[in-house]
């Protein structure tokens, strides 16, 4: 069986013909111009990851929701365990960003960075 895919790795973008075996083993890849085209292609079929984006809530900011952005790939297979745990929370403002964020998943504990600075609002008005 092959599977066909593009390279995300640089720029070039690499029409990939990823070969695999009955098992959906990979075989081999063709149409890499580098090493890291091999790489990507057997990561895509052996274990797939992806950085994700979500927004989370922020108590008494200038703005009602914050984005942030997990600072390593995760497995395809945790994207949901990592969206309902980060769903689920709130940050108290201020919130700058590049600050790291710990989000207890059940699967695991996700490291994500805040992706823009929230200020407090001043509720005493």
């Amino acid at each position: 069986m092959d599977v066909n895919k593009i390279c995300i790795v640089c720029p070039k973008g690499c029409h990939l013909n990823i070969e695999m075996n009955r098992d959906n083993a990979f075989l081999r890849v063709t149409g890499n111009l580098c090493i890291r085209g091999e790489q990507y292609a057997r990561e895509e079929i052996d274990n797939p990851k992806r950085i994700i984006t979500t927004t989370i809530k922020v108590i008494e900011g200038s703005i009602k929701r914050v984005p942030i952005k997990t600072a390593t790939s995760i497995s395809k297979s945790q994207i949901e365990d990592f969206i309902t745990s980060a769903t689920s929370m709130a940050v108290n403002a201020p919130v700058y960003m590049g600050d790291v964020l710990t989000i207890d998943g059940i699967q695991m504990k996700y490291i994500c960075v805040i992706g823009r600075t929230v200020l407090k609002v001043d509720t005493k008005l």
